[in-house]
């Protein structure tokens, strides 16, 4: 205990820059298409297919960024990556100012999208070796909220600028960057700190009966389609609802949901927590589908932000307490969330192109989502 009051200090730095990391790679980097995305289609040339195409690619980019890092063990080479994402975070929103083509713009958010994984694997891995090797509670809550933060981030500079066109939207966002990115490179430590305090006491596997490979299955099909839903309001919430306000609050939301999740885990258990995200994301989607009043709206955003990181969260942990190797399960696990997320803007732009509305996509991806509720369900019997 005293070696923990110690570091009490500490935490809070490399909490700081978990959080800066949480708020460049994602909230800026990764989800300023977002909010931006009604601007572009009004004074560019992006059609609502193209911008599905542009947000499959940020998740694409993700995708390929945890492919790499689950080949790649050496804490050196990690982190020489977490630099890059930090540096590809500032450039990319830089270069969709530069240009109004269409596949360089697919190129930037592709490479935002694999900057990604640097707030959201490699700074997470990063601070919890640091709080590992320090005998600190392995509670990454604080660092998750800043995703949250992130999002209300990107969404509140758009609310500031209404007034510049969209390239002068994305210079902002380029300034931005370049303030929070010294904040992410020197106060996320290094790998070889948690390295150097060994391996932290790793906790035992559970021994539960049933097929590891049919459990992985089951859960990670569920998880598949809880990236597809999260990754069809993340892009289109503010295209759908008109309104910025709305991404402020779905990420105020996300912040409040990653403190809430870990608390209703341990009072519930993480399953039955994890089967009540699973459905409030669905009402989420459904409330979104239709047209509704704004109070009602408002209620969307906030059952949808509050419980997709919860989902996130506990999906991991739940994997890492699978498995003998637990980095290795969880990399799996983000590769079938991926693909959801590739998949869902990509179906969503299309429909969206040929009906004129966000309906059939919004019912398919709350349909995909009870889908996943079923599967989830025969975990428990795996």
């Amino acid at each position: 205990m005293e070696q923990v009051s110690r570091t009490g200090s500490g935490r809070v730095w490399v909490f700081a820059g978990g959080i800066a990391a949480q708020l460049l790679t994602i909230g800026i980097a990764r989800f300023s298409l977002t909010p931006l995305l009604p601007v572009m289609l009004e004074q560019t040339e992006l059609s609502p297919a193209t911008g599905g195409l542009l947000g499959g690619a940020i998740y694409a980019g993700y995708l390929a960024a945890t492919l790499l890092l689950s080949l790649i063990r050496a804490p050196t080479i990690r982190w020489r990556l977490y630099q890059a994402g930090i540096i590809l975070s500032v450039v990319t929103c830089f270069s969709m100012a530069l240009t109004e083509n269409n596949v360089l713009w697919a190129v930037s958010r592709f490479l935002a999208g694999a900057s990604g994984a640097a707030g959201m694997l490699l700074a997470s891995e990063f601070l919890l070796g640091w709080l590992t090797a320090r005998g600190a509670p392995r509670d990454l809550a604080p660092h998750f909220a800043g995703l949250g933060l992130g999002i209300s981030l990107s969404g509140l500079v758009a609310l500031l600028v209404p007034g510049l066109r969209w390239d002068a939207q994305w210079l902002t966002f380029g300034g931005l960057a370049v303030l929070l990115a010294p904040v992410c490179w020197f106060l996320v430590p290094r790998p070889i700190q948690a390295a150097a305090g060994g391996s932290g006491g790793r906790p035992e596997v559970p021994n539960r009966s049933g097929s590891p490979s049919l459990w992985f299955w089951l859960f990670g099909l569920a998880y598949l389609t809880a990236g597809w839903g999260y990754s069809v309001g993340a892009t289109f919430y503010v295209s759908i609802l008109g309104s910025n306000l709305f991404w402020v609050l779905l990420g105020l939301a996300c912040a409040a949901g990653a403190i809430a999740g870990s608390a209703f885990a341990r009072r519930f258990g993480s399953h039955l927590t994890l089967k009540g995200c699973y459905a409030v994301q669905i009402v989420a989607l459904l409330l979104l589908a239709f047209p509704v009043a704004q109070p009602l709206a408002v209620l969307s955003a906030a059952l949808f932000g509050g419980t997709f990181i919860a989902i996130v969260s506990l999906s991991l942990a739940e994997a890492g307490m699978r498995a003998a190797e637990p980095g290795r399960a969880m990399a799996r696990m983000t590769l079938m969330y991926g693909i959801g997320q590739v998949g869902g803007p990509l179906v969503t732009g299309a429909l969206r192109g040929h009906t004129g509305s966000y309906m059939l996509a919004l019912l398919l991806a709350a349909l995909l989502m009870c889908l996943g509720m079923l599967l989830l369900h025969l975990t428990r019997r795996s």
